[in-house]
């Protein structure tokens, strides 16, 4: 079983998809839109874990209006 450490200082990318609940599409997506901030090390991509943490942060604070804006939610 591969467990990943929630106290290391940088994630690969499927693992800091697994710490923060998100698909590994998403992590990547936002890594290319240069909302999450990458580091390559040889071939790895890495993420630091504080800028992760800062991406999470960042993202809009769930609320009616959100909810309204999210593609998902409006009607076909």
């Amino acid at each position: 079983m591969n467990t990943v450490q929630n106290d290391a200082v940088a994630y690969s990318v499927a693992d800091a998809a697994r710490v923060s609940g998100m698909g590994r599409s998403t992590v990547y997506n936002a890594i290319s839109a240069g909302e999450l901030k990458a580091r390559k090390l040889g071939k790895r991509t890495v993420v630091l874990r504080t800028d992760l943490e800062e991406w999470l942060a960042g993202a809009p604070i769930y609320s009616a209006e959100t909810k309204a804006d999210c593609p998902a939610n409006r009607a076909a």
